[in-house]
């Protein structure tokens, strides 16, 4: 067997070390996320490639603490010191339930990356002694280069506690434009509340503010906002009743994530007048099995609820629950994707609203803006045919319709013919 320093006869031995510095770039960033500190392994091949990785300061931005892991803090010193000055993106979690007595060390660490911190994610498993945590982790340093912070709860359901009840404090952090909270409270203080003023995407998980007014001043603390993932309550339905609607001007993007909670009253109390993109999921496996989502969609034609959403995917809801018309509430839709294991009950959305007769629709009365439709389920060859047939009802007429599954049905022959012999119709199988 060669000896190892024999490498630098071998063409990539050639290599400047310049060229072989962005060989590690590369190899380190594609082996993200796939093991803890991919890049420690180049630095150990030989003499020469460690030279060249401990001075590529790139390779050591990625830095992990671990609570209960002692010898993580040394190693994230060592970090520190090998990615001076570039900034870095830190990760603070708990690899077991207990936390090390000696945390305060941790702590020092984490306080001195604060300064040339671009992303921070803490993740905890145990409530106990996550109110510790944030008592000692904030109010930090200041962070003037921090972009993102992503606080969650690892556990699919929290215990009897339910909520932190120590509010997250939030100082001095003018880049941030990502804030990413599960199971965690928000201080809405002044100081605080100016942090938040940058932000353009939020990510609400499992989080009660138990007041209107503490919910308006938090969004109307965010005049960016752009995106929006709901995937709490937020706000007891009964805070909700004859107040006012929230306005959330800047938005252009809202995630209803329906699994753990049901978001979609609070949804219902905002007015979203530059909505763009609509998404509302569920898991019927879940704790929530059915969710109100149709009330998101509460509009007359004269009023539409979504003048300009253009793009609508909808997850395993159930349709057969409808009462509202929703094509009336987005009058300039383009794009509806709906998934689910079976939507056989699918022309409860796709009908025409109440009034339009379903046999002979009015031209453009349905969807008058649509132009692509994406059924990534089981749906029945009967509705497939109805709406292809009646492609006068959508607004274009439909150019595009994807079916994952066309079963069952009464089409006869002739019409099942017609139905495979359809240009706009693309489908993943026909039973």
């Amino acid at each position: 067997m060669p000896h190892k320093d024999d490498q630098m006869v071998s063409p990539i031995g050639t290599l400047p070390h310049e060229l072989l510095a962005d060989v590690f770039d590369l190899v380190s960033s594609e082996s993200a996320g796939q093991r803890l500190y991919p890049n420690l392994p180049l630095s150990h091949v030989s003499r020469r490639w460690r030279t060249v990785a401990l001075a590529t300061s790139s390779l050591w931005t990625e830095i992990e603490i671990s609570l209960s892991s002692p010898p993580s803090w040394s190693l994230a010193e060592e970090f520190l010191v090998r990615s001076h000055p570039l900034p870095i993106n830190l990760c603070v979690s708990s690899l077991h339930e207990d936390v090390c007595a000696e945390i305060g060390d941790a702590v020092d660490t984490f306080k001195r990356c604060m300064d040339r911190c671009v992303t921070l994610s803490i993740f905890f498993n145990n409530t106990e002694w996550v109110d510790a945590l944030t008592s000692l982790f904030f109010p930090v340093a200041p962070s003037p280069k921090l972009h993102s912070l992503d606080i969650r709860f690892r556990h699919q359901f929290l215990p009897e506690s339910e909520h932190l009840e120590k509010p997250l404090i939030l100082r001095d952090a003018p880049a941030l434009r990502t804030l990413r909270l599960d199971a965690v409270m928000l201080d809405l203080g002044l100081a605080s509340l100016k942090a938040y003023s940058s932000i353009t995407t939020l990510d609400i998980g499992r989080m009660t503010l138990w007041s209107h007014t503490a919910v308006q001043e938090m969004f109307h603390a965010i005049p960016s906002l752009e995106d929006l993932r709901l995937r709490s309550h937020l706000l007891p339905l009964g805070h909700l009743i004859d107040c006012p609607p929230i306005l959330i001007p800047s938005l252009r993007r809202l995630v209803l994530d329906c699994y753990r909670d049901d978001p979609c009253p609070l949804a219902a109390h905002l007015s979203l007048p530059a909505l763009e993109a609509l998404t509302i999921s569920a898991n019927t496996s879940g704790p929530i099995t059915n969710p109100r989502w149709t009330i998101v969609f509460g509009s007359t034609p004269e009023s539409p609820r979504f003048p300009k959403l253009t793009s609508l995917t909808l997850e395993g809801l159930d349709f057969q629950r409808m009462r509202v018309g929703v094509s009336s509430a987005c009058p300039a839709l383009k794009h509806l994707v709906v998934e689910g294991a079976n939507l056989l009950p699918v022309t409860f959305l796709l009908r025409p609203p109440q009034g339009s007769s379903v046999v002979s629709p009015r031209p453009g009365s349905n969807w008058p803006a649509l132009e692509t439709v994406r059924l990534g389920g089981a749906v029945e060859s009967t509705v497939v045919w109805w709406v292809l047939s009646h492609r006068e009802a959508f607004g274009k007429p439909l150019s595009k319709m994807y079916v994952k599954s066309i079963c069952g049905g009464m089409l006869g022959r002739d019409q099942t013919e017609w139905l495979r012999g359809r240009k706009e119709l693309s489908f993943g199988s026909m039973s």
